[in-house]
């Protein structure tokens, strides 16, 4: 007496497995270093940037494996060291889904 499957059983084995690619800001990976152009106009030198990941949690944990259940990054710049030129200022864009979500000053007023 043998057993038979049919491929409604197993429904993951009709359906094509694909990954997409997304750009990932703070992400997963490490943030990038700034641009040339930021680090010349602010005067700002390599030993200046700050870069930070964390993780915390796991959401399936088998042998501690599965994905972070929360995660971040940051990219920092030492604030004694940017030297901006007269008249410009920085802000920051906090984006979700790769959507801009936010946009504020360094005194935190909000700009969009």
């Amino acid at each position: 007496m043998g057993s038979s499957t049919k491929d409604d059983d197993f429904p993951f084995l009709q359906r094509p497995l694909a990954a997409q690619y997304h750009e990932t800001l703070f992400g997963t990976f490490p943030p990038a270093v700034p641009s040339p152009s930021f680090m010349s106009a602010a005067a700002v030198a390599g030993c200046d940037i700050i870069q930070k990941t964390w993780r915390n949690g796991r959401s399936f944990e088998v042998h501690n494996v599965g994905m972070p259940e929360n995660e971040g990054c940051m990219l920092g710049v030492r604030k004694a060291a940017i030297q901006l030129p007269a008249g410009s200022f920085l802000v920051w864009t906090v984006m979700v889904n790769q959507e801009p979500v936010l946009v504020i000053d360094n005194k935190l007023n909000k700009l969009n």
